[in-house]
């Protein structure tokens, strides 16, 4: 049981730092282009791909 609930805090704290990540992304295409383009596709990409790697991470620093 106390397993599930801390693989549940470590996605959910991975999720979270993701999406800002990404966010940030977004907001510098915007910023950057004034437009959505290519880059957002690529920052879209980064995002699916920053969660995995940000949980493992995080699982590393709860062991």
């Amino acid at each position: 049981m106390v397993e599930e609930e801390l693989g549940q805090r470590i996605t959910e704290k991975s999720s979270k730092i993701s999406y800002f990540i990404l966010l940030a992304a977004v907001g510098a295409d915007q910023w950057v282009n004034g437009t959505v383009n290519v880059f957002l596709l690529a920052a879209l990409a980064l995002g699916m791909v920053t969660l995995p790697l940000v949980e493992f991470l995080v699982a590393r620093k709860y062991q």
